[in-house]
């Protein structure tokens, strides 16, 4: 059986009352931690991130739209976590750090500029994905409306440009 499959499967029986989570939880773990890595500014914050979004796969199982693919709500779920831990974890920055010398800001600067040459290195079909998602702050909903494909495809399409970003900086 596909993953896909399996995962969809294990949350339609846990939304049905049999005890199955660890079986979930053992089959999704090691992806769901990749998928928090990807959305936190600070990656030691995965494991944090995974248990409050299990959590709340456990307490909202009834929620679950069996007609949907149960592997991505998962991701949605823990990409909401990360959101919100990366935002308490910036506000937290800011009220302890809010005096920032010159060298701070001439490096954000040149790092700025670096990531600006290296958008301009991709295609312009890649850098759309990246301006889309992370400068104007869409959802994979919204670009695969707009792009007329699937949510998880702008999901793989994006990590496929991350990597490469990564590459080129």
């Amino acid at each position: 059986m596909k993953y896909g499959k399996k995962v969809h499967g294990l949350l339609i029986r846990l939304k049905n009352g049999e005890n199955c989570f660890r079986e979930l939880y053992d089959l999704v773990y090691k992806h769901l931690l990749v998928v928090a890595k990807i959305y936190l500014i600070d990656k030691s914050l995965a494991d944090d991130v995974l248990s409050e979004a299990l959590t709340s796969v456990y307490k909202n199982i009834k929620s679950f739209n069996e007609d949907k693919n149960g592997y991505s709500w998962l991701c949605k779920i823990v990409q909401n976590e990360a959101y919100d831990i990366n935002k308490k974890t910036q506000i937290y920055e800011e009220l302890n750090d809010n005096t920032k010398s010159p060298l701070d800001e001439i490096a954000v600067a040149s790092l700025k500029c670096d990531i600006d040459m290296a958008l301009l290195k991709l295609s312009e079909k890649e850098r759309e994905l990246i301006i889309l998602r992370f400068y104007q702050g869409k959802t994979f909903a919204e670009i695969a409306e707009a792009k007329n494909v699937s949510p998880p495809m702008i999901h793989k399409s994006i990590n496929k440009v991350l990597k490469k970003l990564e590459k080129l900086l």
